[in-house]
């Protein structure tokens, strides 16, 4: 973290006030291509979209978000499962809000390359903690392993933010040991709740 503290409030200000609107950031480049190559491609199948779809934290979430909208859920059921979601909003809405979505993190992707190395790993234990989630949900009767894989996968989505926004502040490019301080802060989310309040 930069040492003065002054600073680093304004740039968690500066954070807080972006997030009071729709916000939409990159994972990882390689996620985000290979993401947008499979959405583009016309001979892709339901399952290959979907598949695609759910290993990618910020897309998935967006997608539940969009089908628990009154557009798509009028009657105002909650659906906590990708898979529910895919059904309410439909193949060709899930393929031309993810491949939207996916041109914009292709393109907001070269800006946080620097990073890609912290990203990489951020989904690859975000995947892991899916994965354990859903294993150790069946086990449980109740709770639901496709819920429980969700919450694993996007439980760390703050942290690609913050790759996103750190790329803009110089204090942070070529200082590892500042971005993974800035990563791990507790205080951090809170301020942000605080501040987004």
């Amino acid at each position: 973290m930069p040492k003065d503290e002054n600073y680093y409030f304004s740039i968690l200000e500066d954070i807080a006030r972006n997030l009071s609107g729709e916000v939409l950031f990159p994972t990882s480049m390689d996620l985000a291509i290979t993401l947008r190559n499979t959405l583009k491609n016309p001979e892709a199948t339901a399952d290959q979209v979907e598949r695609v779809v759910a290993v990618e934290p910020v897309i998935a979430s967006k997608l539940l978000r969009l089908a628990n909208s009154p557009d798509y859920n009028p009657a105002g059921q909650t659906i906590t499962e990708l898979s529910s979601a895919f059904k309410v909003l439909g193949l060709q809405t899930v393929r031309t809000a993810s491949l939207a979505m996916a041109m914009e993190q292709v393109l907001k992707s070269k800006k946080v390359v620097c990073f890609d190395k912290f990203a990489k790993l951020t989904w690859e234990h975000s995947i892991l903690s899916a994965a354990i989630a859903r294993v150790l949900a069946r086990q449980i009767p109740s709770i639901n392993p496709e819920e429980a894989m969700l919450a694993g996968l996007v439980h760390d989505i703050g942290i690609y933010y913050l790759f996103y926004r750190a790329c803009e502040f110089s204090e942070y490019l070529g200082n590892e040991e500042a971005l993974i301080e800035l990563v791990l802060d507790r205080n951090v989310s809170m301020t942000l709740l605080h501040l987004a309040s």
